[in-house]
């Protein structure tokens, strides 16, 4: 990510993520769009590398 800290990107998808699959926990109505969400919340898992994880490890 250019002029950014991929760190801070990796943590926003993270929160958006756990918060849509609460929402599933809390017994939120469940439609196929929500479904789709948390699906490409988990997209993101694709695109970290092993440079990515060392730079968040530091």
């Amino acid at each position: 990510m250019a002029g950014g800290n991929p760190g801070s990107k990796l943590l926003i998808d993270f929160r958006s993520y756990f918060h849509a699959l609460e929402k599933v926990r809390a017994g939120s109505l469940i439609s196929l769009t929500v479904i789709s969400v948390i699906l490409s919340r988990l997209d993101f898992l694709k695109k970290i590398t092993s440079t990515n994880y060392l730079t968040i490890q530091h």
